[in-house]
């Protein structure tokens, strides 16, 4: 069985009915401490979740031969990103490129044959 209670909401709460009223102040204490360190494990953990890192390789360190990408034998192809991946495709290009350079993001995969690109990465917001 339940029972439902309905409170007017223009009634207002009298002041010494507060919600730590005859809570003792230790008790309040400890209750304000476990809730900043649930904040701070709270925002620990929405960090992790949201954070990946992406490997990022440029045009100039590959050539374009038998119908492939392939990377050139004297150059070290791109390097190791990490991002927060709620953000704009925008706040990405501005990690990778600080100037006004274009640039063009792909989702790439490594295959046998060499870098294979796939659909390119765009943002309606930018």
């Amino acid at each position: 069985a339940y029972m439902l209670f309905y409170r007017r909401k223009t009634l207002q709460r009298p002041t010494e009915v507060l919600p730590s009223f005859g809570v003792p102040d230790f008790l309040l204490k400890e209750i304000a401490e476990l809730n900043e360190n649930l904040d701070s494990e709270r925002e620990h953990y929405d960090s992790a979740i949201n954070t990946i890192r992406i490997h990022v390789h440029f045009s100039t360190d590959y050539l374009y031969e038998n119908d492939t990408l392939v990377p050139k034998e004297t150059t070290k192809t791109g390097f190791d990103l990490t991002i927060d991946k709620r953000k704009s495709i925008g706040n990405l290009k501005d990690e990778i490129v600080h100037d006004s350079t274009l640039i063009f993001l792909h989702k790439a995969k490594q295959l046998p044959a060499g870098l294979h690109l796939y659909e390119p990465i765009e943002s309606e917001r930018d």
